[in-house]
């Protein structure tokens, strides 16, 4: 059976690789799990419950019932002592603390780097922060100086392509990351940029302007959305259609409903009932959803008649439709709820591990039924414990609160009579990862981030991963993929199960899985070499590859002599120039 090469069959991958055997997951007992429990009072008041840069924001009751914040260390250690009124998880180094009424920034050392005056405060993103003056509000930077005048009425605290949106009496504008002021304050309404454009209003009408502020597709929709893949919706006569961004109707006015273009589809509405079309308009699935979510690494929630499944873009069933609800995909398992039985279920819509678990439907918002490094919160009645990706019980279920592993830990709760004791417990290494890090010891080699470019018939390709090995080059396929998607040397990329090897075709449409061209860290990995068989074309062909981070990297010059477009190099630039074109395909 042929089947798309995912982040799950990569780690079923690596395990093959060291001949692994399936063993059973081992459950740890009280005495073998390292759990640090913290004094009492810490339960009195915790308002967060995971570690961010290494820190803990916590709060503690003294003995004269005066509640102050300060910070610990995974080990339970006071970093930072507790002198503060309020305080909030660190963010790019720096943390929002308060004292008394005024909010200000501290570093890791518990040093005041950005006095507290301030009224309200936001944490910093790409070294940039809103603060509070009065009614009013501004940008700062980490030292503290004023990037805009505090003068506006509402504010935006990230970025999109380099612009954030801002009011003033009543109307909207956009400021830099700078703070300069590149669009001014003119419009009723604002939102993000999106493909160098953004939707404005001025009175009761929708437009786009470009990142100048000049007008790109004039005032006259009903209601408008952002581009996505070169389209955007827009609303006229009571109906959706498409426009391109040089604003002509791509898709005539047909629908009650339209969504953004994802992976190629986007959701319509008609009749109140959801489906499919593509960027030529036609109906790729038709409307019989009540509820279409995007197409998502090629899969795509869909509801009906109050149950939930998955489906491809083929309108197979990859999961039934039977399901009261879902949740997102977190590590290569989506979180499914039968019968009020939980259970997870693979991106090729098998239960990855058979529904059998209470649903966890309390405390843990953000990632309630989700794995998080390897394991999930297990509920039984009314106490708590973690299941691996087995679905086997690894720490058992005693804790009265238990929330996800971030960096290594999570805090676990457990009440104590009239108190609560707080725990810091660290995650234990699981018998598949011990295995793992055996073998991995033995056959890892040193991968060197490099700084060269890369260029794509002349253009410079952004947001690429490059490791060099052994004096050679190593590129992501799926980047790869994704890189010459469009091109004649587009190529698929599958996994056939039953010969263990990747299959690539050549002049094939590439889906990708949203974990293409994202760009790495610039730091150092470890890889290990891959044995994985590679066919193209149904023929198997030899090449050089490494899985680092969980994906394979091969040799450029090799893959391109196997898919057939050329590859240069510019020493000036340092640059690795791919050139595609119809003569470069060898039939």
């Amino acid at each position: 059976m042929k089947r798309r090469l995912s982040f799950l069959l990569i780690a079923v991958i690596l395990l093959s690789i060291f001949n692994m055997n399936n063993v059973s997951a081992k459950q740890f007992t009280e005495d073998e799990l390292d759990i640090i429990w913290l004094d009492y009072g810490y339960g009195d008041g915790f308002p967060y419950f995971q570690f961010c840069e290494g820190l803990l924001a916590v709060s503690k009751m003294d003995y004269d019932g005066t509640l102050k914040s300060g910070y610990i260390n995974a080990d339970g250690n006071v970093v930072i002592d507790f002198q503060y009124d309020e305080a909030y998880p660190f963010s790019e180094g720096l943390a929002v603390v308060r004292i008394g009424d005024n909010y200000g920034y501290i570093d890791r050392t518990g040093k005041m780097v950005i006095e507290p005056k301030y009224y309200s405060v936001g944490c910093f993103k790409d070294g940039i922060a809103v603060v509070r003056v009065g009614d009013k509000y501004g940008y700062i930077n980490k030292e503290g100086k004023y990037l805009t005048e505090i003068n506006y009425d509402e504010y935006q605290d990230f970025f999109s392509d380099g612009l954030a949106v801002v009011r003033r009496n009543n109307k909207y504008g956009y400021i830099d990351t700078l703070g300069q002021q590149v669009i001014e304050p003119q419009y009723d309404m604002g939102s993000n940029f999106s493909e160098g454009l953004v939707v404005v209003r001025n009175g009761d009408k929708y437009g786009y302007i470009n990142k100048a502020g000049e007008p790109i597709v004039a005032f006259e929709y009903e209601d408008a959305g952002i581009f996505s893949e070169g389209l955007a919706a827009v609303k006229r006569d009571g109906k959706y259609g498409y426009i391109n961004e040089i604003a002509e109707v791509v898709i005539p006015f047909v629908y009650d409903q339209a969504h953004s273009f994802s992976e190629g589809l986007a959701t319509v509405k008609k009749d109140g009932k959801c489906g499919y079309i593509n960027k030529a308009g036609e109906e790729v699935i038709s409307p019989k959803y009540d509820e279409a979510l995007n197409f998502i690494g090629g899969l795509a929630l869909v509801k009906k008649d109050d149950k939930y499944g998955y489906i491809n873009k083929s309108e197979e069933y990859i999961a039934p439709i039977v399901y009261d609800y879902v949740y997102p995909f977190s590590e290569g398992l989506s979180g499914a709820i039968i019968d009020e039985k939980l259970g997870y279920l693979n991106r090729i819509g098998e239960e990855f591990i058979v529904p059998q678990f209470e649903p966890n439907l309390g405390f843990d918002e953000f990632s309630k039924n989700q794995f998080k490094e390897g394991l999930a919160v297990e509920k039984k009645g009314e106490k708590y414990g973690y299941i691996d990706r087995k679905g086997e019980e690894v720490i058992a279920a005693q804790y009265d609160k238990a929330y996800s592993f971030n960096d290594g830990v999570a805090i676990v709760e457990k009440i104590d009579g009239a108190s609560v004791k707080i725990g810091i417990l660290k995650k234990p290494l699981l018998q598949d990862e011990w295995e793992v890090e055996q073998r991995v010891s033995l056959n890892q080699v040193s991968a060197k981030s490099t700084p060269h470019n890369l260029s794509l018939n002349g253009e410079k390709v952004e947001n690429f991963e490059v490791y060099l090995i052994g004096g050679h080059n190593y590129y992501k396929l799926r980047d790869v993929a994704q890189l010459v998607k469009g091109t004649d040397a587009e190529f698929s990329i599958d996994w056939n199960e039953e010969d263990r090897a990747i299959y690539i075709g050549r002049n094939a449409t590439y889906e990708p899985i949203d974990e293409e061209l994202i760009g790495g860290d610039g730091t150092d990995k470890f890889g290990f070499k891959s044995d994985i068989a590679v066919q193209v074309d149904g023929e198997e062909v030899l090449l050089d590859a490494y899985i680092i981070n969980d994906h394979i990297y091969y040799q450029i010059r090799p893959l391109a002599g196997v898919l057939g477009f050329d590859v240069g190099w510019n020493d000036k630039t340092t640059t690795v120039e791919i050139k595609v074109d119809k003569e470069n395909i060898k039939k």
